[in-house]
């Protein structure tokens, strides 16, 4: 704690009371398993504090870094980040990410320690505990669509949102392998205007428009400027309408007047709909052609991409649709809904996944009926180390970095779970490393002694 500037006396007591917690559970998470997030090596630790609240510790090991987060369940607001480099306890205004200024718990931290010695002793038992009493709206799961479509009245039907006939037309434009290819020929042009793309923006628009007047129709510009994201300020307004040069420098942002669309000059309609008129190199014709597409974020929405697609397709224009065939199975209700924690973003479904976030209160009552039907994702186990299985610090020092001075070094080994010790002065070791005698073997206090099995 040298060299630290605190805001207040109030925040220097909160930083001492929490940094020598935070540093025993740094030391003692290395004695578990980890998993993978990438190639960062990660621990999640699911455990109950002493108000009987559910917690999920998360700490991740990157560069040297340990990252702690923690997140109380029952109290949505309550979210914290820390972390610590190499040992260090790090200054809080740039090292700690505390979201609605929560700082961290020393009582929680003690609380997660206390966990992680009843899982040493008995981590099936734990686990079972926690399949048997983690809160249900907190887990995560998948639900097949069909159910949840029959048993829960007010869910929103995609399928009678779009209408039968445009489902059938693009359920038979996905099966014949329309959108199969996105590097098709046919989703290319060579040059492309303001114009051409307002158009096309009249073209899908109008599908999902359904007060339009046939007598007074609506342009490509009032669309866009009462849909986009942009609105009556968007730059593609403001240009030429048959320039492609200006077009083309507004694709690349590289506007002569100084208007900026802040990276939203796509988002054209409701749901986060985007229409893409992306300028790349093509190795093929070698030269820079525009590749048209259409997705969307909003998966409650998904229903307006199939409008649009029938639209495009019935009008000559050929745009690819990202997600065609995922897209169709929701139509079909022959895909899966994401069941996902409370408070989660239940909105958001990018890279072409149109299968929407649901939480169970959103099922209410009629969740008696569908949770027969529900496929729960297992909850991460925390095991302890057993054979073979190195720590970081271990690692890291075979690769020639410098210890961590937080870790306990590397000469203590993990001691096999079948093996003998009859003299009380040697153990077997991991195939991997060998010990000598003489006591090295024993388990340090408080380290995994190897008697539970995966």
């Amino acid at each position: 704690m040298q060299n630290q500037q605190f805001i207040s006396e109030e925040e220097r007591a909160a930083y001492a009371k929490i940094e020598a917690p935070m540093l025993r559970l740094i030391a003692r998470i290395g004695d578990f398993q980890h998993s993978f997030d990438g190639w960062d090596p990660v621990w999640t630790v699911l455990f109950q504090d002493r108000r009987k609240r559910w917690n999920s510790l998360h700490v991740s090991y990157y560069n040297g870094n340990y990252f702690i987060s923690c997140h109380v369940l029952d109290m949505w607001r309550q979210y914290w980040q820390w972390k610590v480099r190499l040992g260090e306890f790090c200054k809080p205004d740039e090292n700690a990410i505390c979201l609605h200024n929560d700082w961290p718990e020393a009582a929680t931290i003690e609380d997660a320690l206390a966990w992680l010695d009843e899982v040493e002793r008995d981590w099936v038992g734990m686990y079972r505990r926690l399949e048997c009493d983690w809160p249900k709206r907190f887990r995560e799961g998948r639900i097949a669509r069909m159910f949840v479509e029959r048993y829960v009245p007010q869910f929103p039907k995609q399928r009678e949102h779009a209408g039968d006939e445009v489902v059938k037309y693009f359920c038979e434009l996905v099966e014949s392998h329309y959108y199969a290819n996105e590097d098709d020929e046919r989703f290319f042009v060579d040059k492309m205007t303001a114009g051409e793309y307002l158009e096309l923006c009249r073209i899908g628009l109008s599908a999902l428009d359904d007060k339009k007047d046939a007598r007074h129709p609506l342009s490509g510009a009032e669309y866009y400027s009462r849909n986009s994201y942009n609105g009556s300020m968007g730059t593609i307004l403001k240009m030429p309408r048959n320039s492609p040069e200006e077009f083309r420098k507004w694709i690349k942002e590289e506007d002569p007047y100084g208007w900026h669309d802040g990276g939203h000059q796509f988002w054209i309609g409701p749901g986060r709909i985007h229409l893409y008129a992306s300028l790349d190199d093509d190795r093929r014709a070698k030269k820079e052609r525009y590749k048209l597409s259409f997705t969307a974020c909003f998966a409650s929405t998904a229903f307006n991409l199939v409008k649009m697609a029938v639209a495009f397709h019935k009008a000559g224009k050929h745009v690819y649709l990202h997600g065609a065939k995922a897209l169709r199975d929701v139509m079909l209700a022959c895909d899966e809904l994401e069941i996902v924690p409370e408070g989660s973003d239940t909105r958001y479904s990018g890279g072409g996944k149109h299968f929407e976030k649901i939480e169970l209160n959103e099922l209410g009552s009629r969740f008696v009926n569908v949770r027969d039907f529900v496929k729960w994702n297992p909850l991460p186990i925390l095991r302890p180390r057993v054979l073979g299985y190195r720590r970081l610090d271990v690692m890291d020092n075979d690769r020639g970095s410098a210890p961590n001075p937080v870790m306990p070094s590397r000469g203590t080994a993990v001691s096999s779970p079948n093996s003998a010790v009859p003299n009380g002065d040697t153990a077997v070791s991991s195939p991997h490393s060998a010990m000598p005698s003489g006591g090295a073997g024993a388990a340090a206090p408080g380290r995994c002694s190897g008697k539970a099995r995966p």
